[in-house]
């Protein structure tokens, strides 16, 4: 074997080697990277569950009448008497934290719509109650309160708003087609007089 041989033996082996450490620097990039997607995964699933515990013991309350007052803990007080007042009529005993959604309406477009309010409550069962009790008695918690706007809804992730928008956009056609009192009640479109016979119906 003479020199030349040698000298390109040493040079395939040095480009295998330099081939070598290239592979094994791509797999730890490769492998840094899948552990880096895990763990955002992880703490995706893990945020996602605690927004799902949250909204499973919420509602979202709509047309609350927004206090004027200049001072924000004097706003914030005249909400907490507004939203006990509710609860109050709906016969609901619960520890409950409250806040406005957004910025004010007037800042934005002009107008002076109330902000949506979510209502948090310690546990679901206070959510379903207070549900339940809005569905029988929101006609006469308006007319005592003097107010005929207030609405109050599940809390919604992102997928279930969209949703709900679609089924509104239909009940908001069939009411200016046939002028039926047309609502979404359990994802459904249905006028509001069938809802009894659903209710029975599912039972």
């Amino acid at each position: 074997m003479n020199e030349n041989d040698d000298d390109g033996n040493n040079s395939d082996c040095s480009i295998s080697r330099q081939l070598f450490q290239i592979c094994v620097t791509l797999l730890q990039q490769v492998q840094s990277q899948q552990s880096e997607l895990f763990t955002l995964k992880q703490r995706q699933i893990a945020d996602e569950a605690v927004q799902d515990h949250e909204r499973r013991r919420s509602v979202v309350v709509m047309g609350l009448p927004e206090s004027q007052k200049q001072k924000p803990s004097e706003r914030i007080a005249a909400d907490r008497t507004a939203i006990s007042g509710v609860l109050d009529e709906l016969g609901i005993e619960s520890p409950i934290t409250a806040y406005r959604m957004g910025f004010p309406d007037q800042a934005r477009t002009g107008q002076n719509r109330p902000r949506l309010m979510k209502v948090i409550f310690g546990c679901s069962k206070h959510q379903k109650q207070t549900l339940a009790q809005w569905n029988k008695l929101r006609v006469q918690i308006n007319q005592k309160l003097g107010m005929s706007n207030i609405r109050i809804r599940p809390s919604l992730s992102q997928e279930e708003l969209k949703a709900r928008r679609v089924l509104q956009e239909e009940c908001s056609r069939k009411r200016k087609e046939d002028g039926g009192e047309w609502v979404v009640y359990a994802d459904k479109v249905m006028l509001r007089s069938d809802i009894p016979a659903f209710k029975n119906s599912t039972n």
